[in-house]
């Protein structure tokens, strides 16, 4: 299944809110989640400065999404903006973090 890059921010979000744990290495992020019988791991590969239109998602990823796509089905439009706004606001923080650890 494939990730569009427009409603990634808002999955990405979902997925942490959903007690994922995000992690952003070099060209991979990498999502991991804790369960009774272990830690389900996954990925979603991309290449550093270039966006591209979909993102390829291995087989936890897509059931995830598409339990993600259910809830939006079920919630509206309203879902996908507080997830967007969410991550937007994170963003925002971490760049501004960013810039204090500049001027420091």
């Amino acid at each position: 299944m494939k990730l569009p890059n427009s409603i990634s921010p808002a999955f990405i979000e979902w997925l942490d809110r959903g007690g994922h744990k995000i992690e952003l290495k070099k060209n991979v992020l990498i999502v991991k989640k804790q369960f009774s019988d272990g830690v389900k791991r996954s990925v979603i590969p991309f290449e550093r400065h270039e966006i591209k239109e979909f993102y390829e998602l291995d087989e936890y990823l897509s059931q995830r999404y598409e339990l993600f796509l259910k809830q939006y089905f079920n919630n509206g439009k309203g879902f996908i903006q507080d997830l967007h706004l969410a991550m937007a606001s994170k963003y925002r923080k971490a760049v501004m973090m960013n810039n204090l650890a500049k001027v420091a």
